[in-house]
């Protein structure tokens, strides 16, 4: 066991690398010391602003998601109604994404429908690389599918154009006592 702890450790903290910058920073003179030091402190640095930007990011996007989710109704939903997105099961979730997708179909696709978005949202955290680090093979076949079945609903072609008019036929609403020429004026030949 000592040797399994040994060589995790070895592993981990890379004492040999330690020890040869510590040789390396040895060798180098005071000035070139400072430098060093210099760069290192300006390196942390960076990395500190580029810490805090990300942490900003990450807010911004927390904020976006909180807000988004908001738009979620349940009085919107096919099935039993919910609280959330989240009590919704992988399959009852895609039927209300598919609904919601039919439901707001339209050529102007700036609109933003927040319930049909908060859907959107709860199956991208649900789809999410780290959450798919976690699942169950079977699981991640059961994403896979979903993710397909959205991506179509979501690229369906937009139909704007009316259904055309039906053939008027014999007894149908527009021409209801229309029986053929037999009704025609034989005097005039209209």
């Amino acid at each position: 066991m000592s040797v399994f702890t040994a060589l995790i450790c070895w592993v981990e903290y890379q004492p040999w690398e330690a020890v040869a910058e510590h040789l390396a920073r040895r060798q180098l003179t005071p000035a070139e010391r400072a430098e060093l030091d210099r760069l290192i402190a300006q390196k942390q640095d960076r990395d500190m602003r580029y810490s805090a930007l990300a942490g900003q990011d990450k807010q911004k996007q927390a904020e976006r998601d909180a807000e988004i989710a908001a738009g979620f109704n349940p009085d919107l939903l096919l099935g039993d109604p919910v609280t959330g997105p989240g009590e919704l099961d992988l399959t009852a979730l895609v039927a209300e994404i598919e609904h919601a997708e039919h439901a707001y179909r339209h050529a102007d696709c700036r609109l933003v429908y927040p319930h049909r978005e908060a859907l959107h949202l709860e199956f991208r955290r649900r789809n999410h690389w780290q959450a798919r680090s976690t699942t169950a093979r079977a699981d991640l076949l059961r994403l896979d599918i979903a993710a397909d079945r959205i991506n179509a609903a979501r690229n369906r072609p937009f139909v704007t154009d009316a259904p055309p008019s039906p053939v008027a036929t014999y007894g149908s609403f527009p021409y209801p006592d229309f029986a053929g020429p037999d009704l025609s004026d034989p005097e005039n030949g209209w």
